[in-house]
């Protein structure tokens, strides 16, 4: 399988449907789904949507709703990656902290086969060290530093081959762990450990900038508002068809 092919839902339709949940009943509505089911795009899309809302409620019954319905799948390696990440989505916005270590774990539980078989593809490594960040910053909240050090390093590690393609995902991925390294260091230091001019270019994506300021530098997207990266992505998209025509 081209598992790293795969249609991917967009920013733009992701964000539509976040304003739609959060719209009266909506939740209530999407209990249904627990019987009836639903399409395996759509629960890609709704789990997207989940990872954009504000609402740490919203984002866990969504990804509880997803979680169930996909147990029903045959098991493959995009409905196992689906289930890894509404696990993780679940776990981040607990919160029990047992709670969100048993759902990180069984999180790694459904991941693990799939990683062990392909570490250099893309999807596997970036779930894989997005639940096992959510992981390291239980650990740092616990005050157990080292462990959660540990993590965000081996997370950097599974990540290289992903990096090396320059894949976007794998380069979001990368930073979010640069900065919890960063934020555990500033922590302990009483200082916020700032990347490197070149650190920062490296992990640069096509739709991002590096912004320097006399006291920090940091990447940042192009365009801040995530709705309207999604039309503009959506509009590249349709100029280079016609391009080719």
């Amino acid at each position: 399988m081209a598992l790293d092919c795969l249609p991917q839902t967009t920013v733009y339709d992701a964000a539509i449907v976040t304003n739609l949940l959060h719209l009266p009943y909506a939740i209530e509505h999407l209990q249904h789904l627990r019987t009836a089911g639903a399409s395996f795009e759509a629960l890609r899309t709704l789990l997207a949507a989940a990872d954009l809302s504000p609402d740490p409620q919203v984002q866990t019954s969504v990804a509880s709703i997803c979680f169930e319905v996909l147990n029903d799948f045959p098991v493959t390696a995009k409905t196992v990656l689906l289930r890894c990440q509404a696990l993780t989505i679940a776990a981040s916005h607990t919160e029990d902290v047992e709670e969100a270590r048993l759902l990180l774990y069984l999180a790694f539980k459904n991941i693990d086969p799939l990683y062990d078989a392909e570490p250099n593809r893309v999807l596997p490594a970036v779930f894989y060290s997005r639940a096992q960040r959510e992981m390291a910053l239980l650990d740092a909240n616990a005050g157990v530093t080292k462990s959660a050090l540990e993590l965000l390093f081996s997370c950097q590690d599974m990540l290289v081959p992903a990096l090396q393609a320059r894949d976007p995902r794998a380069i979001e991925e990368a930073i979010r762990v640069l900065l919890q390294i960063a934020d555990i260091h500033g922590s302990t230091n009483n200082g916020l450990v700032i990347p490197t001019l070149d650190e920062a270019m490296e992990f640069c994506g096509g739709d991002e900038c590096v912004e320097v300021t006399p006291k920090n530098i940091r990447v940042r997207k192009v365009i801040l508002d995530a709705k309207e990266r999604g039309r503009a992505a959506a509009h590249a998209k349709q100029k280079a068809k016609q391009g080719k025509k």
